[in-house]
């Protein structure tokens, strides 16, 4: 095979900008970014030190994309970021990124699986949380719990093989869904949260304030 990226052929696209913009949305938005403020970003570090955070994270993030763009940039061959990392810094270098991406993206697969089990634990408890179960670190698993997981990602991983297309416009669906749903909580909490003055608190846990962000 001739790998030269002068000679890479073209891939065929199924992807819209809005699709891309859904994929990336949904990649970057998981449940956790609404479990963990009330759990324990709140708490901690208060509205205030919340924001503060979140700043400075997306200034890290922007400072990453912007790498991994101009990476990008440099080779017209296939293969992610295992093929950009591998013209700029050699085999080595794209060997260990591209395993370490692999295991992040494993983990987060399995971890967002767990956020189904919050929604239909709010319609469907007294189903959902019968039978067999067992205690893992203080947290009661339910046999039927993890069967309705491990089906719900088979069935994607069918999906992603063989209807990707159908898939995509389904993912873009939900990203543009809770977007809309995010924009309409702002804008009916943050009058509330500004008239208030909440959003000048640094938490109630009496941390210092460095260290709560």
């Amino acid at each position: 095979m001739d790998s030269n990226p002068s000679e890479a052929k073209a891939l065929d696209r199924y992807l819209a900008p809005i699709d891309v913009w859904g994929l990336a949305f949904g990649c970057m938005v998981g449940w956790g970014v609404f479990a963990m403020p009330g759990n324990t970003f709140l708490p901690v570090a208060g509205p205030a030190g919340t924001t503060i955070a979140l700043i400075i994270g997306t200034i890290i993030i922007l400072i990453i994309a912007s790498n991994v763009t101009f990476l990008m940039g440099r080779t017209a061959m296939t293969g992610g970021i295992y093929s950009y990392t591998k013209q700029a810094f050699g085999r080595d270098h794209a060997f260990l990124s591209t395993w370490f991406l692999c295991l992040s993206y494993l983990t987060i697969v399995f971890l967002n699986s767990t956020a189904l089990l919050y929604v239909l634990r709010m319609p469907f408890r007294k189903v959902m949380e019968n039978g067999s179960h067992y205690e893992l670190a203080g947290n009661t698993i339910y046999t039927r719990e993890a069967l309705i997981s491990a089906l719900v990602l088979a069935t994607v991983g069918v999906l992603f093989v063989i209807a990707k297309p159908i898939l995509q416009r389904i993912q873009t669906i939900l990203a543009i869904t809770l977007l809309v749903g995010i924009a309409l909580t702002a804008c009916c909490c943050l009058p509330h949260a500004i008239a208030s003055g909440n959003l000048t608190d640094f938490g109630t846990t009496g941390e210092y304030k460095g260290y709560a962000i």
